[in-house]
């Protein structure tokens, strides 16, 4: 398989993924509407929506290598950023998850998931690599 036709299926899968994904969130919003009746919660998932489609396309256009490169230090800041939660952050519920930021709340472990798998990768390719070339291999990258 060539890779224009490699390119041309990723595409194809995007545009199918867009679908879904757009048809799906018609059919959340027309509930949410349908059950509330609540317009005010419907542009507030309206503007989520959008701000992650956003986000989708922005992802599209940075390398893996980025990600490969700044894996250490994301994960780094995914423990500092939990570590302002424990000290500033906001308890819900009985537990201190989110961290207040006024306009925004950020529950910082989501965030968290995404560096440590990023991380994870990092260390894994990294132990791929040193054991093909037949090194020994150290637990930090």
């Amino acid at each position: 398989m060539t890779e224009k036709n490699i390119k041309s299926e990723a595409g194809i899968l995007s545009a199918n993924i867009a679908v879904i994904v757009t048809f799906l969130y018609l059919i959340s919003v027309a509930m949410i509407f349908l059950v509330t009746g609540d317009k005010k919660l419907v542009i507030l998932q309206t503007t989520w929506y959008l701000l992650g489609v956003m986000v989708i396309i922005f992802m599209r256009f940075i390398s893996i290598s980025y990600f490969e490169k700044y894996a250490v230090w994301l994960y780094g800041l995914g423990i500092l950023m939990l570590a302002v939660v424990l000290i500033f952050g906001k308890e819900v519920n009985g537990a201190k998850r989110w961290l207040d930021l006024g306009v925004v709340s950020l529950q910082t472990s989501e965030f968290m998931k995404i560096f440590f798998i990023l991380y994870l990768a990092k260390i894994i390719a990294h132990h791929r690599e040193k054991e093909a070339t037949g090194a020994r291999t150290a637990i930090i990258c």
